[in-house]
């Protein structure tokens, strides 16, 4: 199986240059975030708020939707931080 479009889910520092090292090699990559505050500042500024200099590859597409996400895809990256709270 030939691999086209990657889905990175997570678009922390680790999923954002993860995808965008992918994006630079030429894949069309779909980059999922579930925080609308940095998915917005991703899409308005087109630069990641917590990497300097970090311009967004044009291969990378953002969405909120992980329905959209992972359509068609042939990939999925999980860079996911689930941060748990245990009451002891």
């Amino acid at each position: 199986m030939k691999i086209n479009n990657i889905t990175v889910l997570g678009a922390g520092i680790w999923g954002s240059v993860i995808a965008q090292h992918l994006a630079q090699k030429g894949y069309s990559v779909r980059l999922w975030e579930y925080n609308e505050q940095l998915l917005n500042v991703l899409k308005t500024m087109g630069r990641h708020p917590n990497i300097p200099n970090f311009k967004l590859h044009d291969n990378l597409r953002l969405t909120g939707d992980v329905a959209e996400a992972v359509k068609d895809t042939d990939l999925i990256i999980f860079v996911i931080f689930l941060k748990i709270s245990l009451a002891i």
